[in-house]
């Protein structure tokens, strides 16, 4: 395999995980906004409780938004990076780079039907 459709793939790869990891923070963090809102409304309910009670239920209450928060910073830096690298224009490119490539490749073999293994060990 040439180089070009080696880092092509991994491109591809890496851009599929890039997305996906943003797609899965994103529901990550819907599903703790809804714990949070369950949570809201739970001590909204709640008729009284007592200071051991209450600092449990602040605790609890920290540990979601800190998770809460965890996340959406990390949305922040995927989202940012996915704007500053042009994730998506990189993506929406790439099957007319492979499909030249694999036509330079297909072209380039002509030429090189005969050569040894040792000529392309100049490539490692």
């Amino acid at each position: 395999m040439c180089y070009a459709t080696k880092y092509i793939n991994q491109l591809e790869q890496l851009v599929r995980d890039i997305k996906g990891k943003h797609k899965e923070l994103g529901k990550k963090l819907s599903a703790i906004d809804k714990q949070v809102n369950v949570f809201y409304h739970d001590l909204e309910q709640r008729p009284a409780f007592n200071a051991v009670e209450g600092y449990y239920i602040a605790k609890d209450l920290q540990l979601l938004l800190q998770q809460r928060r965890v996340i959406k910073s990390e949305l922040l830096r995927l989202h940012t990076m996915i704007k500053s690298l042009e994730i998506n224009h990189v993506r929406s490119k790439l099957p007319k780079t492979i499909k030249n490539v694999n036509e330079l490749v297909e072209t380039n073999s002509r030429y090189e039907t005969n050569f040894k293994e040792e000529a392309y060990m100049v490539l490692h």
